[in-house]
């Protein structure tokens, strides 16, 4: 997946949602900080804002607590991750894996990408 790492908005970084095997959990989160130490990580730096294996903290996440979708007339409120990623995300935290949302200074989201490919869901700016 080819990802635009270049200034996009007032942002200065990308988003990604992530599904993480458990068994790479560590991994992933050692990288992470390692990434955030990096000199070209200047100005955003690395953010992670979800890491979770629990389908309860994902939708606290999403909406503030449990999503029900007949009872809120103005929708869920997905923040970054949208109504088609939540799903994904469910799936993927039942099957084991971690749901990641995170967010990383586009001068080291190149590497990133390289380094996560097989594992983004989606990104964004």
């Amino acid at each position: 997946m080819k990802i635009k790492c270049d200034f996009v908005t007032n942002s200065s970084s990308a988003g990604f949602i992530l599904s993480i095997p458990r068994d790479d959990i560590d991994d992933f989160t050692k990288y992470m900080k390692k990434l955030n130490r990096h000199p070209d990580a200047g100005n955003e730096g690395v953010r992670v804002y979800l890491k979770t294996n629990s389908i309860d903290v994902l939708d606290e996440h999403t909406n503030a607590g449990p999503l029900d979708w007949a009872q809120k007339p103005t929708g869920p409120r997905f923040n970054n991750i949208g109504e088609e990623n939540y799903k994904k995300l469910k799936e993927i935290i039942q099957e084991g894996h971690f749901a990641v949302e995170c967010w990383v200074d586009y001068n080291v989201c190149e590497k990133f990408d390289i380094d996560y490919k097989d594992h983004i869901i989606e990104s964004f700016s």
